[in-house]
């Protein structure tokens, strides 16, 4: 659970939250406007909120805000949240230096963790504030990880998050097929219970 992530990483980040930051990999973010080629959107402004159980897993939403912070340790919070097709995530700044990006060659890993034909995406730096969203137009699952670095990657640390959209088929979709074994760190343990909590809620 992530929780257990933030526990196990204080003490690994202890003394390190101060020091220089390197990581996000480009792309648009909190200065910017983007439009991905599969009809996705990605634009600095805006805020969604969550109202009860709306964009919780199982219960899909048109917009869920996830606050993503560094301080005291890396935490995405909610780490799944589910929007409608059309639905759209914004990730708000609450901590020094943070940035998020899908899993795919083009912007984050070496392995696609995004539907077939989904155009990847990746923020800028998100610090205290900031924001950057995304407008999901395509059924499916989407995975993405928080890739700044401090003493180490806050990814290996476990912040890493997913995006359900609309009612995707399990079956198929690369980020379940790819499983959480490819990973670093406790990245590989979150993503396991993020599959399991797919599987119980969505079905196989």
């Amino acid at each position: 659970m992530l929780g257990l992530a933030g526990s196990a990483t204080a003490l690994g980040l202890a003394g390190c939250l101060g020091s220089a930051a390197g990581g996000a990999n480009g792309g648009t973010g909190a200065d910017g406007v983007d439009s991905a080629g599969d009809g996705a959107t990605e634009d600095a402004s805006g805020g969604a909120a969550s109202d009860g159980a709306a964009g919780k897993l199982g219960a899909p939403a048109s917009e869920v805000a996830v606050s993503i912070a560094s301080i005291p340790s890396p935490s995405i919070e909610p780490g799944i949240v589910h929007v409608e097709a059309g639905g759209t995530v914004t990730w708000v700044g609450d901590g020094q230096r943070n940035a998020v990006a899908t899993y795919h060659p083009e912007t984050h890993g070496d392995g696609r963790r995004i539907p077939e034909g989904a155009e990847p995406w990746s923020s800028d730096l998100l610090r205290d504030g900031s924001r950057f969203s995304v407008t999901f137009e395509r059924e499916g699952i989407y995975d993405y990880a928080d890739t700044v670095v401090l003493c180490g990657t806050h990814e290996s640390f476990g912040n890493v998050g997913r995006v359900v959209v609309g009612e995707p088929d399990l079956d198929g979709a690369p980020a379940i097929e790819r499983g959480p074994d490819e990973l670093p760190g406790l990245a590989a343990d979150t993503m396991a219970e993020y599959d399991e909590r797919c599987r119980e809620t969505l079905g196989e």
